[in-house]
């Protein structure tokens, strides 16, 4: 079972995950989050012709757009020299209980983020794998990086805190609060009187209460006093002032969460020096009286530290696991996880792409990726019986996992055909559920981390090419001998898609970009008439016109579209198309070769009765338009036409004429003339 982890017991469980850390072979995470970047305006939108600094520039906005709204993470522990290990997942919603800083001087050459976003289709999709949005709410558990933090810790260092980062309700509750302490407790900021007369036995001094009406709180509980020295007050509910007020003061209608419990203790001990408070329950305060005003400094820095842990919150666990040395982070096609990591939990994202890896890589030094991992040992799979549908996680799983696979029976043994699972929770086991449930970060977290060894020992096979499956037994493999063998080529190294650069390196140079396949679309020409010269100029000037319309595309969007999807179900994203700007032309680019081929016979000579090829390349430099364009005289001259002067119009329409007038000249003669 998986530990749940809330905004209630992040402290214990916060304590208990650092311990573990220092024991922790290595840790793979996973985040759900509330958009992608298919989901942003049309220049957002990734493209087949991206730079990787183009690509990282839309990625960086989807991950500015649409906040993490939960956090998956399982540590695992090698034993017996990789023959098993201790797995301990944790799944957190993440929800930000305070609002950003927008410095308007900023000079820093880091992305802004604006304000969060969600779309309803990823909303949708969250509810339909069991994403509950009231825990979300209720429970998350907040987080921010460091350069947030520092803000907020600047709004806080002061003798008058700004807490409007947590809200104006917020305020104007902490307001209502500091009134009622005020006037019905006798809590004020200098010393308070003492009776003499109502000393203990051992001659400690208590308070002197004053009289006065008693408040009426949740159900006529009263005011309590305990030796006149210490007052317990209720936050939520109403509240009714009877002696002084006619109308009703409500706080907090249900119990605090514990940021608001920590910016409240931060505020009245900052405030009240002659006092200590605690918050029980989430909605009992208790003011105690000190005598003296030694180690005020020391508890408002420790009420200030609590309350900035708070904020911080999640980001917690993210700096912990950067801090520890040599710990593996394993992701799932992470080039979204990846930026997630440093933007919300470490530094705001640079402008920069080159400058943005080598952060994440001092950050987070070693990153390895799965589905690269996978997309290597392709090779391998090719030579087992059981088909491998595809890279996404539960593909890997369901292939790994099927009986039919040389590999359940050989690979599986080498790491995790004996896995001990010690699930670090008090919670009672329930009966284990035969479906593997995926979009859950916990979940996700959890497999991708058992995907990951099986691959991992794929990889060693896919390296040692004179072994073959059939023969091998099975054995297992120390993890620092696999990440030993991975390191040249599998580790920083992060798949992108759809694009004509195969993967970031985040530690080094990325690889080249390899060329798209290309083809340029038309509509077919007006057959020139051999016979009757006249309409030459006429077709020729005809033809110039066959503008695209919209019409046009989308028809031929939708015949591509219909036709490929019977090559493959994710052909759709191997292709981009586009009108040209000339307005004349269709072009289309392409990443696959069996999609390029499927266009090329849908246009194909005889098989479109509207577009025909004019221009196809497999070598096409998508980054620059390298396609020489042959212009005839009649193109050159009727741009002349168009874009020239006067003189150069008037010229030029005299010459169309006159070679309309020579050419009808010419076929009114007859051969006996001659």
């Amino acid at each position: 079972m998986i530990t749940t982890i809330d905004s209630r017991n992040f402290c214990d469980a916060f304590s208990k995950i650092e311990v573990l850390l220092k024991k922790a072979t290595f840790v793979a995470i996973d985040f759900e989050f509330f958009g992608l970047p298919t989901h942003l305006p049309s220049e957002f939108q990734p493209s087949l012709s991206d730079t990787p600094t183009q690509r990282y520039l839309k990625l960086a906005e989807s991950v500015k757009s649409f906040p993490p709204c939960q956090m998956g993470f399982t540590l695992f522990m090698e034993k017996d020299d990789g023959k098993a290990y201790d797995v301990h997942p944790y799944r957190m919603y993440l929800y930000k209980h305070t609002s950003p800083i927008h410095n308007d001087n900023d000079s820093t050459n880091n992305l802004v983020r604006q304000n969060s976003l969600f779309s309803y289709s990823s909303l949708s999709f969250l509810r339909e794998h069991d994403f509950n949005f009231n825990d979300w709410i209720n429970l998350g558990v907040n987080f921010c990086n460091s350069q947030e933090l520092e803000q907020y810790k600047n709004l806080l260092v002061s003798d008058f805190p700004d807490y409007s980062f947590i809200g104006d309700n917020f305020i104007t509750k902490l307001e209502t609060l500091r009134i009622e302490l005020e006037g019905k407790m006798d809590l004020c900021s200098s010393p308070p009187e003492f009776d003499s007369s109502l000393s203990s036995r051992n001659s400690s001094p208590t308070l002197s209460v004053r009289q006065h009406s008693a408040l009426v709180i949740n159900n006529n509980a009263e005011l309590e006093y305990s030796s006149g020295v210490v007052y317990t007050y209720f936050l939520t509910g109403e509240i009714t002032i009877a002696a002084n007020y006619d109308n009703k003061h409500v706080l907090w209608n249900e119990p605090l969460n514990q940021l608001e419990i920590n910016a409240v203790l931060y505020d009245l001990t900052l405030r009240y020096p002659w006092y200590t408070f605690t918050i029980e329950d989430g909605y009992k305060l208790k003011a105690m009286h000190v005598q003296t005003k030694a180690g005020y400094e020391s508890r408002v820095a420790i009420a200030r530290n609590n309350l900035l842990y708070s904020i911080s919150g999640a980001s917690n666990i993210i700096e912990a696991l950067s801090k520890t040395t040599n710990l593996p982070i394993v992701l799932h096609n992470a080039s979204l996880d990846v930026f997630y990591l440093y933007e919300y939990f470490i530094e705001p994202l640079p402008l920069n792409y080159e400058k943005a890896k080598r952060y994440i890589n001092f950050s987070f030094p070693c990153i390895i990726d799965t589905k690269f991992l996978s997309m290597i040992c392709n090779s391998v799979f090719k030579n087992d019986g059981t088909k491998l549908h595809g890279y996404d996680l539960k593909y890997l799983k369901k292939y790994f996992d099927s009986k039919n696979s040389l590999f359940y029976r050989k690979i599986s043994g080498l790491s995790l055909m004996h896995i001990d699972i010690n699930l670090f929770s008090k919670l009672t086991k329930k009966k284990n559920n035969t479906t593997t449930k995926y979009h859950d970060a916990g979940n996700d977290s959890m497999i991708t981390g058992e995907v990951f060894l099986k691959l991992a020992s794929c990889y060693v096979l896919s390296i040692q090419s004179s072994i073959t499956i059939s023969s091998l037994k099975p054995l297992n493999y120390r993890f620092r001998d696999l990440m030993y063998m991975m390191k040249p080529t599998v580790i920083n190294r992060i798949p992108l898609a759809f694009i004509s650069t195969p993967f970031i390196n985040l530690a080094g140079q990325d690889p080249e970009q390899f060329e798209l396949y290309h083809i340029l679309l038309r509509k077919k020409r007006i057959h020139f008439d051999g016979i009757n010269g006249s309409n030459i100029i006429i077709n020729w000037i005809k033809n110039q016109f066959l503008k695209i319309t919209k019409d046009d595309f989308d028809m031929v969007n939708e015949q591509i579209k219909r036709e490929i999807n019977m090559v493959s179900t994710t052909a759709k994203n191997k292709y981009e198309i586009k009108i040209k700007e000339d307005g004349n032309r269709i072009e289309i680019c392409s990443i696959s070769h069996d999609v390029y081929s499927e266009i090329l016979r849908i246009f194909a000579v005889n098989r479109s009765n509207t577009f025909e090829i004019c221009d196809s390349c497999k070598a096409f430099a998508i980054y620059g338009n390298t396609l020489n364009e042959k212009k005839s005289f009649f193109g050159s001259l009727f741009n002349n036409c168009i874009f020239g002067t006067t003189s150069y119009t008037i010229l030029s329409i005299s010459l169309i004429a006159g070679i309309s007038i020579i050419a009808g000249i010419s076929n009114n003669r007859s051969p006996s003339s001659i």
